[in-house]
This record gives structure tokens, sequence and C-alpha cells, in this order.
């Protein structure tokens, strides 16, 4: 099941977008760092930088995401979505789409 959050974009001084991924696992971190790709995502056209995230006491993944603008993020949605109807470890995904507040972000030195 893929739950959508949050999809209402709207103008910003910012064309950038960060995607939150988040999904349950049903196996150990151990065992999903070895299924992670991450030079698949060093490569990818219009995402600048991913950030992994693991809690074990609840079984959840999280990717979070900063894209040069929504192309970019909208070919990367479709492939999150079909990885969360096929993966077998992984359930609950809910994908967020935020806007990049750039004044506020720079102001404190986010590598944006």
């Amino acid at each position: 099941m893929v739950k959508l959050l949050n999809m209402c974009i709207i103008a910003t001084l910012s064309e950038m977008k960060i995607l939150e991924a988040r999904f349950k696992v049903s196996i150990s971190r151990e065992e999903y760092e070895k299924t992670a790709n991450p030079k698949k995502y060093a490569e990818m056209a219009g995402l600048k930088w991913k950030i992994y995230a693991f809690d074990d006491e609840k079984s959840m993944a999280t990717g979070i995401y900063l894209f040069e603008d929504i192309n970019a993020m909208e070919a990367q949605m479709e492939s999150l979505r079909q990885a969360g109807e096929f993966l077998d470890f992984v359930s609950d995904l809910e994908l967020q789409v935020w806007d990049v507040q750039d004044a506020l972000c720079k102001i404190t030195g986010a590598p944006i």
C-alpha cells in the first residue's frame, strides 16, 4: 500500500523539492543495507543528495531526497511506488513532498 501525503505543490522561490519516503521493513537493518544501492542514487539525474535513515525499534526506513526540480522528483516517485509494491520486505510506503525554503536554509547553512 502506498499513501501519498501533502501532494499540493505551491510555487516558491526555489524550484528544489524534498521527497521523504517512509516505510516499514520486515528485515534487519543489516539486511536492508545490503539491498540499498547508493551508487544508483549518486548517478541519478536531478538528485542533489539522498539521506538514508533507519529506526530499529519500529523497523522503519526513511529516505530524504533533495531534487533540483519537480520533474526530477516526479520521475523518482514512480520508481519508489513500484519498489513499495514489488519488494516483499517493504510495506506501508508513505511519500511526502516538501517545498524548500531557501532563505531559511541558507541562514542555517543547509547544503542546498
